[in-house]
Parts: C-alpha cells; structure tokens; sequence
C-alpha cells in the first residue's frame, strides 16, 4: 500500500466518523424538548386571558356570579350549578325560559352578541349566531374544559322576535332566553318604573341619565353616567386600582342605549334642554388627548361629540383624525384588569382596558364595536388615548326604586 492510498484512507475514515456524530448530535438535539420563543408564550396567554374572560362574562350576564378584578387563577365551573338571573321569567309554566325586553329583532341580536366580549367565539349558523366555549384550554394544567354553547336563532317563534338556546352544564335551570319587544312583553300594569327613560338626576355632584325603564322587580332599569377624559369616578393611571362609585360595572348594552337615547326623535328637544342647562355634564362634547408625557384632556368647543342634536345622530364629528373614522370615540367600561401571572416576558404584566369604539359619525348605535386594548405601560396608554375621543362610562342598576341619593332633577 503506498502512502498515498494510505493517507486517502485514513481521510475518508475521518469523515465517516465525523458525519456519524454529527448525525447522533442531530438526534439528540431533536430528542430534546424544544423551549416555546416568547411569541408562542406571549399567544398562549393571551388566549388563556380571553377565555378567561368569555367564561367569566358569561357567568356574571347569565348567573350573576362575579370575580374580583384582580382575580387570574383557572376557573372551575366543572360540576357546579348556578342559578340564572338573566332577564325574568314571563311564564311560571316554563321557568327555564327567561325573557329580555327589547325595542327590535336586531336589538335582540345584539344583546345576545352582548354575553361575551369579541367575536372569537361567536360564528354564523344558518339561521342566526352560536357561541361556543365547548372547547378551552385556559387552564395552567393543561386540562381542557367544556363550559357550553348558546345558539340564537333569528326571527322568533311569534312569542319572540328571536330566541337562544342554551347548553351550559353549569347553568342546568337556563334552557332558553327570548328576546321580546313590549308588544310580546305581555302585561306588567302592575308595575312602573321609578325612572322613566330620558330623565336626569344628580348625586355627590355626578349627573345620571336615565336609559333604560325597570320592567319588573328582576328586570332592572339603568341609569348611565358617561364624562369625558378620566371623569370623576375612576382612576385610571397605571399603577391605581380600578376603583368606581358606583355598586356595579356598566355594559356594553348600557352603553348601546345611551348612544341609542342620543339619537331619539321624541328626546331631541329635551336633549337641547340638558346641554344648556349641564354643559359637558350629561352630553360631552370631544375630549381629545395629544400629549405624549401625560395624561392631560381638554374638551373642545362647539355642538361636536354627544352635545349635538343633529337627527339620528349619537356622535357627530366634522371629520376623523387617522383611524378614528372606525372608532373615532372610545367609551371605556373597565380598566386595569391584569393578565396572567404567568405572563412576565417583558418583566410587567400585560393590563386591559375595555371600551366601546364608536364612529366619528354615529346614527343611533349602528357601526359600533367592542374593543379590549392591552399594554404595559403608561406610554402604551398614552399612545391609545392620543387616538381617540376618550369617555368613560359607570352605570347603576334600579328596580322597584330610585337608587339612595339620587335626586331628580327638573329640566
């Protein structure tokens, strides 16, 4: 053998054995679990969050069962059984029908939207909507969980002008909800609303409107309060607590009626009456927010915003500013609600606030969306408040009385 062949063998041995172990340093690499990049964690919170959240939300607008604000552990409904309070039962012959009262079929559809935050759940069928939380995995364990499903079906059954099935094993004495107008409500001349829609009334300085009648002693009335910048009941910097004076958190639906009583025909004229008498009070005209380093609102001029009697408007503005044709105005209803403590990529948990988006253009409540903003910081917010008309909303529910200390006032 020369010493040429040899050292040729000699090299090709090497490399056999080189690419051998490169080989099992490639298996072995793949037999190791492989670490999620923060773009995966940072998804997987956040879907954990939203779930949380739609199964929370569904408890308290179905069963009334509420979560303190900070509250970010799994939710163990498994097994449990809670009792509806949505709505009121019209027909004692059929307790697990409960009825809501409405003005309209797309009212009624909207308020069934109005159960759950965001469309991630919700889906067409082919006679109305479904949502559906049969299938979660917001839980640390990884344990998937089946809350249930509601499906609305459009155009009632003519007791009705639409209905929903519900399936949720939690909630077992809840088997259908109905939307009615007042002309399918049935009668109710027993009982009157002590606060008829439209009227204002004042307490500890803070103005209320009136926007929606109590129908009975378990269907409640609302009267909304909605200032412009921070108003005056919340405290909305970074590192305050969600603190209302008020004995509970507004809705969307709340909401929906204000901007719906804005645009009333029959209220215009006494509308015109309330912006003279409590300007920016009731009705807020723009409230824009252009500092970069503070929290610093100003209130424009003239009859723009909510301080407007232009017919079948809600919101009016002359033109919108970058993206606010969509939602130019934000109506915020919950702030400082946390993620999860688990989710700490960033070193800050991630916080949400949640508000309605209405266009700079509103007729009645048409085009309006539910929004949920997150960030971790103060500039995060200021880059969210620098882009809209910023209002925030409280509400306070009544039945059979007016709420203690609020006084009618004579506009």
């Amino acid at each position: 053998m020369t010493r040429k062949y040899f050292r040729l063998l000699i090299f090709c041995s090497v490399c056999c054995l080189t690419a051998a172990f490169s080989s099992c340093k490639s298996d072995d690499n793949n037999d190791e679990p492989q670490q999620p990049s923060e773009a995966e964690l940072e998804a997987k919170y956040e879907r954990m969050d939203v779930e949380r959240l739609a199964v929370m939300e569904l408890l308290r607008n179905l069963a009334d069962v509420t979560f303190d604000a900070e509250y970010e552990g799994d939710i163990d409904f498994e097994g449990r059984n809670y009792e509806p309070t949505i709505g009121s039962v019209r027909d004692e012959a059929n307790p697990l029908e409960r009825s809501i009262r409405v003005e309209s079929a797309t009212d009624g559809e909207v308020a069934f939207r109005d159960l759950v935050t965001g469309n991630e759940f919700i889906r067409e069928t082919a006679d109305g909507l479904v949502i559906d939380l049969s299938n979660l995995d917001c839980r640390e364990d990884g344990r998937k969980q089946n809350f249930g499903t509601l499906t609305f079906h459009r155009g009632g059954d003519g007791t009705n002008v639409g209905y929903a099935d519900v399936s949720i094993p939690c909630i077992p004495h809840l088997e259908r909800i109905s939307y009615k107008t007042a002309a399918q409500w049935g009668d109710n001349a027993a009982f009157e609303s002590p606060c008829m829609l439209g009227d204002i009334y004042l307490d500890k300085g803070v103005y209320w409107v009136c926007v929606k009648e109590a129908e009975s002693n378990s269907e409640h009335g609302v009267l909304v309060n909605i200032e412009p910048g921070y108003g005056t009941l919340h405290n909305l910097l970074w590192d305050a607590n969600y603190e209302a004076d008020n004995d509970c958190f507004p809705t969307r639906s709340d909401i929906r009626a204000y901007l719906r009583l804005c645009a009333a025909d029959w209220y215009a004229t006494k509308k015109a009456k309330v912006i003279k008498k409590l300007d920016n009070k009731v009705f807020p005209r723009l409230c824009s927010n252009h500092s970069k380093s503070k929290f610093s609102f100003s209130v424009g001029k003239g009859d723009y915003g909510f301080a407007h009697t232009r017919e079948d408007y809600s919101f009016y503005a002359e033109e919108g500013i970058g993206d606010q044709k969509k939602n130019g105005a934000a109506i915020v209803y919950d702030t400082n609600k946390e993620g999860s403590k688990k989710y700490k990529l960033w070193g800050s948990k991630k916080r949400y606030m949640y508000y309605v988006g209405v266009p700079y253009q509103c007729e009645r409540d048409e085009g309006t969306e539910e929004g949920r903003y997150g960030s971790r910081s103060d500039s995060d917010f200021y880059e969210f408040y620098c882009n809209h008309w910023m209002y925030i909303c409280n509400a306070k529910y009544f039945t059979s009385s007016v709420p203690a200390g609020f006084v009618l006032q004579n506009i």
